[in-house]
């Protein structure tokens, strides 16, 4: 099986970032760093029983194939963020 898409989702905003910052980032990843293509989608705080076409989309796109494949697999992964040790995060600044 070969990969056809990767899709970065960001839950709230860098606190102590750019407020473009995640745009930057998310065209950065879908022009220059991937292939399959990278999609970004961001939302303030992830529900299981989110639609994922009420999230922001930052850049890329999804087949709409693809768009049903994620939210049918979204009420998992979204459970799965109660098991921090399934995820990379990002290091939080020393204050």
């Amino acid at each position: 099986m070969k990969t056809r898409q990767i899709v970065i989702v960001l839950e709230g905003e860098f606190p102590q970032g750019d407020p473009g910052l995640p745009h930057s980032i998310a065209e950065h990843f879908h022009l220059w760093m991937t292939r399959p293509e990278a999609t970004t989608l961001a939302s303030q705080q992830l529900a299981a029983e989110d639609q994922l076409d009420s999230y922001d989309r930052l850049a890329g796109g999804l087949e709409p194939a693809d768009v049903d494949a994620l939210q049918g697999a979204w009420p998992a992964l979204v459970a799965a963020l109660e098991q921090p040790d399934r995820w990379e995060t990002i290091a939080k600044p020393i204050a």
